[in-house]
């Protein structure tokens, strides 16, 4: 029988940050079902139009008006779904423009989009979904959408990021493949210096390294901490 596993991991990579440097906040949170905020609902939105778009080879504006979210094999969610608007199509095409640019080979078996990983060779409660991976011989170019404006992110030391690069080289077994993973944030709607296409390169080396010496022991303390 296929486990069922909870739709984000109690130690998933988009709430590293947090539980990485408070092991607590896990035990804090357990349990408790924390309704989605307005910016977050956007943010899933958003993402869900770029897989439609990067799926289907459409442009954003293509989808202005339509209703946009999360759903199921039976139709979207309808009190999260919502109205693509000229903003988020504008924010969303930089990313579709971005791939398309970069990867324009993408579509030959060498590129997943929203790819969902669950790694119990990691770590049980190891799993998430990459936006975008790209596999150019032995690179791996890992990159996430973010919609957010108001917190710039960076692509340096990204523990979210090095978290799906690791889910994707186990995933896809490519540890011995791979030398280099690039990593690529595109966030269009938040400020930066160096622009909203920002990357950093890590060798695979030093991804397992930080697995080993950083990841891997403050998730098993955070489980500490919550069946303490």
């Amino acid at each position: 029988m296929t486990e069922v596993l909870p739709a984000h991991s109690p130690l998933g990579a988009s709430s590293a940050a947090r539980w990485m440097e408070c092991p607590g906040s896990v035990t804090l949170s357990y349990g408790i079902d924390s309704e989605e905020s307005e910016y977050a609902a956007e943010g899933t939105a958003a993402h869900a139009l770029a897989d439609e778009c990067l799926t289907i080879d459409e442009d954003a504006w293509q989808r202005i008006g339509h209703l946009i979210g999360p759903g199921d094999d039976d139709g979207p969610d309808l009190a999260r779904c919502w109205e693509v608007t000229k903003d988020m199509a504008d924010a969303v095409q930089v990313y579709l423009d971005f791939v398309r640019t970069k990867f324009p080979d993408r579509n030959q078996g060498n590129s997943w989009v929203e790819r969902k990983f669950h790694c119990p060779t990691v770590h049980p409660m190891f799993y998430g979904q990459s936006d975008f991976t790209y596999l150019d011989g032995d690179v791996l170019h890992v990159i996430d959408y973010k919609h957010g404006a108001g917190i710039v992110v960076e692509a340096k030391n990204n523990p979210q990021l090095m978290y799906y690069a690791i889910g994707m080289l186990e995933d896809l077994d490519l540890w011995r493949t791979v030398s280099l993973v690039i990593i690529t944030i595109a966030q269009p709607r938040g400020f930066h210096y160096d622009g909203p296409i920002r990357s950093w390169a890590v060798t695979t080396k030093d991804l397992e390294a930080w697995l080993d010496d950083v990841l891997l022991p403050a998730m098993d303390l955070a489980l500490a901490s919550r069946d303490t």
